[in-house]
């Protein structure tokens, strides 16, 4: 007879679930996305708040959920893909599910106003087109009535025929409101049918559905969608290509040409630090200043720096650097040309030249800061009952170490007396 696999949790519309499945083995590896992952998950037995339920009754979105949490507890098969690092661009192979950080579904914890934050349904959402911008409004769907969309897409036939418009919950684009033409109206406007794929992906997954994967080569943090395969792509993927960001386009110039700007902006900052430093009690170095065209270092928690500050070490002048690569990045996601790059270029020379004066004050607290924010942002996305959990004296060996002794200590005072 069968064992069964289990899984419990909580959905994003506040059940709490349990989720059932025979154990026959190793995970289906044939087929992929919502349609195959429903064939599998359907055999299932599935309670919310102690209530049976079908799986065809889940909110999208929870469905989803329960996708990844059985993805990453092995009931579904986690596809090895390779990405290009977003930082390196160096490639490496992952496992999504694997990465997939399940401890807010276990504690409850998925009411976050970002990772967590509800789908605004039944109002208009303005999407780009060909022709310009269009209003386009859907509805919330459950699993059952998406299926039919979703084997749709798994078959190779085309996602928004009139077919399948109710299936996906368009109620509108544009001026168009009945079935036939909305599909017309997509048919007719590859751009606009992108958006509202983009869209559909949008209500059905809260950000929370993703994972963190660091870059062996650079320790850079990436982010992984879980789970991997989605309503659109229908086409077993092992390598994800590089994104091409475009950053010229908004006024970034050329490595020589920053590094003059960067060390404009830098040069008050300069010239008051070296007669700080010539007047000072202690003899010390003037702090140094370099814009690195490299690879940029990452912080703690995986994000690529824009800046970076190195107090002095072994008589060596401190050393404030700025990451070429990192504003170029900045300049390729601005909506307007130029004022983006320009204003984050001001604020990190400020930013790494208040550590300088806070290194030579004894005490950074800017340093403090950013490592409460890293730390917030960790039990976020990990759980914060996961991270205190972490944390706790009771998990370190040297705690206990030094309970035992102070036990021992009472003994022998007891022994002794």
């Amino acid at each position: 007879m069968n064992s069964e696999r289990r899984i419990r949790g909580t959905l994003f519309s506040g059940g709490r679930f349990e989720f059932a499945l025979a154990d026959h083995g190793p995970p289906d590896r044939s087929g992929h996305g919502p349609a195959a992952d429903w064939e599998r998950l359907a055999r299932g037995r599935l309670t919310v708040d102690g209530r049976s339920r079908s799986v065809d009754s889940l909110l999208a979105r929870d469905f989803h959920a329960l996708r990844a949490l059985a993805t990453a507890r092995g009931l579904l098969h986690d596809p090895a893909v390779s990405i290009p690092c977003s930082n390196c661009e160096k490639r490496f192979v992952v496992r999504p599910g694997a990465a997939f950080p399940t401890g807010p579904f276990d504690d409850a914890e998925l009411n976050d106003d970002e990772l967590d934050a509800p789908f605004l349904y039944d109002v208009p959402h303005l999407l780009a087109g060909q022709s310009g911008e269009v209003y386009v409004r859907i509805a919330e769907r459950t699993v059952g009535e998406l299926l039919p969309a979703w084997r749709a897409v798994a078959d190779g036939r085309t996602a928004f025929s009139r077919a399948f418009v109710d299936a996906w919950g368009l109620r509108a684009v544009g001026d168009a409101s009945e079935p036939g033409p909305i599909a017309q109206a997509l048919r007719s406007d590859e751009i606009l049918a992108l958006s509202v794929e983009e869209l559909l992906q949008a209500a059905h997954y809260p950000a929370r559905l993703t994972a963190e994967v660091r870059c062996p080569s650079c320790d850079a943090a990436n982010l992984v969608e879980v789970p991997f395969y989605r309503e659109f792509l229908d086409e077993e993927v092992t390598e994800m290509p590089l994104a091409a960001f475009d950053a010229s386009r908004n006024g970034f110039p050329d490595d020589a040409t920053f590094a003059r700007i960067a060390e404009g902006v830098a040069a008050p900052f300069l010239a008051a630090d070296a007669e700080h430093a010539e007047g000072a009690i202690v003899p010390r170095p003037p702090v140094a200043f370099r814009v690195d065209a490299g690879i940029p270092a990452v912080d703690a928690a995986g994000v690529p720096l824009l800046g970076s500050y190195r107090p002095s070490v072994d008589g060596l002048p401190p050393i404030v650097t700025l990451y070429t690569r990192s504003f170029r990045a900045v300049a390729a996601e601005a909506t307007e040309e130029g004022a983006d790059w320009h204003e984050e270029l001001e604020e990190t020379v400020r930013h790494e030249f208040a550590h300088h004066a806070a290194a030579l004050a004894g005490f950074d607290e800017v340093d403090d800061d950013e490592q409460a924010e890293i730390d917030e942002e960790d039990a976020r996305r990990r759980g914060r009952r996961v991270v205190a959990r972490e944390r706790s004296p009771l998990r370190h060996l040297l705690f206990w170490a030094i309970v035992l002794a102070l036990l021992g200590m009472v003994v022998l005072a007891l022994r002794g007396r």
